[in-house]
């Protein structure tokens, strides 16, 4: 009896091993799949006319296969004619090209790069919006979110402490924008900004510790 039911037991551990490798094979098989359709799009993207539109589509490809060098590339590109001509640059594009860079350099690390592009993309909203307007919230937050990254990767306990302070700092103005706008969206992002500030005070408390 107590060598029937082993059996059984091994027979079902087989079952449940072989059902997770086809689970994985059909997910690598999928994402095989997907890299096929997106190299597919991004040579076809290629052959045609190369508009600010083409290219922008070209990025959000690289973008999804994660080649974010190539992505990154165009985008430098495209932000340097952007921020030279802002007075006349289309708005939606300009935030656009500026949120895209702005996490590719975060993603790659490159922290000081993604908060020269949030500054710039907050002086121009301050211009364009003025200063207490939903997109100049969202670009404290933003701001905020690029200080608190980089105070995780600072070894000494004072520049932590530094960025991390800055990161509160521009929540906290973020905040003070949105109560005052009373918006729709208004308690959605000051929900996530306290999110966010609870980790930099922690990681700051930390900081003091060390």
């Amino acid at each position: 009896m107590l060598r029937l039911v082993t059996l059984i037991l091994a027979g079902a551990l087989i079952c449940i091993g072989a059902l997770v490798s086809v689970v994985k094979v059909a997910s690598l098989q999928q994402q095989e799949d997907r890299e096929v359709v997106l190299n597919a799009q991004l040579l076809s993207l290629k052959k045609e006319p190369q508009t600010p539109q083409t290219n922008e589509k070209i990025v959000d490809t690289y973008l999804q296969l994660r080649k974010l060098s190539e992505a990154m590339t165009i985008l430098q590109e495209r932000w340097k004619f952007l921020a030279a001509h802002w007075k006349t640059a289309d708005h939606a594009e300009f935030c656009r090209v500026a949120a895209k860079l702005a996490a590719v350099y975060a993603d790659r690390g490159n922290f000081d790069h993604a908060l020269d592009v949030e500054d710039i993309r907050l002086q121009y909203d301050k211009r364009l919006h003025g200063e207490n307007s939903p997109e100049v919230a969202r670009d404290f937050n933003n701001q905020a979110l690029c200080l608190y990254l980089k105070g995780t990767t600072m070894t000494e306990p004072r520049d932590r402490k530094m960025y991390f302070r800055s990161a509160i700092k521009a929540l906290e103005t973020s905040n003070s924008i949105w109560k005052e706008l009373k918006s729709d969206r208004s308690d959605f992002n000051i929900a996530n900004n306290k999110k966010l500030e609870q980790l930099a005070r922690r990681d700051l408390v930390s900081s003091r510790l060390n």
